[in-house]
């Protein structure tokens, strides 16, 4: 794994209470690259961004960021030290406007700070402006997966890990989201993308990790990633 990585995942072993999940994973995130984690359903791929994001305990194995070992430290921390994460399925406050979302987004920073991320989360994302007083809940799909990301920006994270941003949207809406992951990358900041839209992502991908039954079964630099049958098999189906 490459030395000057933003984020690093060495030998990560977590899972729920007395059922282990994910065994001595690896992987590393550089800044302004996109790495995409592969794997079928039940793969262990949620889990991961999971314990990297301090969210599940860790059984086993190291995480860092910058640098310095996070293993140990409570999900808000890792939140201010710069690591975001986008969970699946729109996780948005629903009964919320739009703004405040955008604010609890920010809780960490100062208000100053908060105001200046809103306006800079506004011009990014022009739709959540005109909708700024609406309830959360009443945006469309492709909006709240907007609000949702726009949400975990506000602190300007320097890693953002994304779990099936495109689920559920329409063929439009998906284009827009890879079209913000790709925004992202070009501002430097580090992606960790869990996608079932397996050739958008592959599209996109500076690095793919594959996952079968919890383990890291190949890993490569993008459309070079070696042992590309054994990907078609695991994940596809295919031999």
């Amino acid at each position: 794994m490459s030395s000057d990585a933003l984020l690093r995942v060495e030998s990560l072993s977590a899972g729920y209470r007395d059922l282990q999940a994910i065994w001595e994973v690896d992987l590393t995130v550089q800044a302004g690259q996109v790495t995409v984690l592969l794997g079928r359903n039940g793969a262990g791929k949620s889990t991961t961004l999971l314990t990297i994001a301090g969210l599940l305990r860790t059984l086993g194995g190291r995480v860092e960021l910058g640098g310095e070992d996070i293993s140990a430290r409570p999900a808000r921390l890792r939140t201010k030290m710069g690591l975001a994460l986008v969970r699946e399925n729109k996780r948005i406050f629903r009964q919320r406007t739009v703004e405040e979302n955008l604010l609890i987004g920010g809780f960490i920073m100062r208000r100053a700070e908060r105001q200046k991320a809103l306006r800079r989360a506004y011009e990014q994302f022009p739709i959540l402006l005109e909708r700024r007083h609406q309830l959360a809940g009443a945006l469309s799909g492709g909006q709240q997966q907007m609000l949702a990301i726009a949400q975990a920006l506000m602190p300007q994270p320097r890693v953002i890990m994304l779990d099936e941003p495109s689920a559920g949207l329409a063929p439009a809406i998906v284009k827009d989201v890879f079209a913000t992951l790709t925004r992202l990358r070009d501002e430097g900041v580090g992606v960790l993308l869990v996608e079932q839209l397996v050739d958008q992502a592959m599209a996109v991908a500076d690095r793919i990790v594959l996952l079968d039954q919890g383990r890291v079964v190949s890993a490569g630099a993008g459309a070079g990633m070696p042992d590309i049958d054994k990907f078609r098999g695991v994940y596809l189906g295919r031999k």
